[in-house]
């Protein structure tokens, strides 16, 4: 993710969405977002305010991929406590984190967004990070025969262990 365009493009592939709704939620035409995607063009001020709000990242990540402002806020105590609920409570984190912290709503999206890239991100190889990269660009259809392609070859192994073990004893 080394450019504002594949920034966009990785952001709106992680939240599961096409062009037409993301464009939609940034309130832009979907032509406009593909060439932004392309690197066609830039996307306007106003763009990127709209999506920062929209979908809890900073600015800053959006134009040059700085993760300074999360690494600032990740030792605060109300931060960490937050992160210690995410995991409990996935489905109800962002309402309870709203009411028990009397926060802003983009203001829990930016951290709830923030912690599971770094959870994700420093988890991962840097195969691992390629392969997702190119996955989050496949169209849903490519992405489920990928699936599919992944899971025989893990049972294909499971199958090729599971006869190794046999013969062992």
């Amino acid at each position: 993710m080394d450019t504002l365009a594949s920034r966009i493009k990785y952001l709106r592939k992680a939240h599961s969405m096409n062009q037409s709704t993301f464009a939609k939620e940034i309130q832009i035409s979907q032509a406009s977002l593909s060439d932004i995607e392309k690197g066609k063009s830039k996307p306007s001020l106003d763009t990127l305010n709209n999506i920062s709000e929209q979908f809890g990242v900073s600015t800053d990540w959006l134009i040059k991929g700085d993760t300074r402002l999360a690494a600032q806020y990740s030792n605060s105590d109300m931060i960490q406590e937050i992160m210690e609920i995410i995991p409990q409570q996935l489905s109800e984190n962002k309402l309870e984190l709203i009411s028990k912290f009397n926060l802003d709503k983009k203001i829990v999206n930016a951290v709830y967004n923030a912690y599971f890239l770094k959870l994700i991100l420093t988890s991962l190889t840097s195969d691992e990070k390629s392969f997702l990269e190119v996955f989050l660009t496949l169209n849903p259809a490519a992405r489920k025969e990928t699936l599919a392609i992944l899971k025989a070859i893990h049972l294909n192994e499971d199958v090729q262990n599971n006869d190794s073990y046999k013969n062992e004893a």
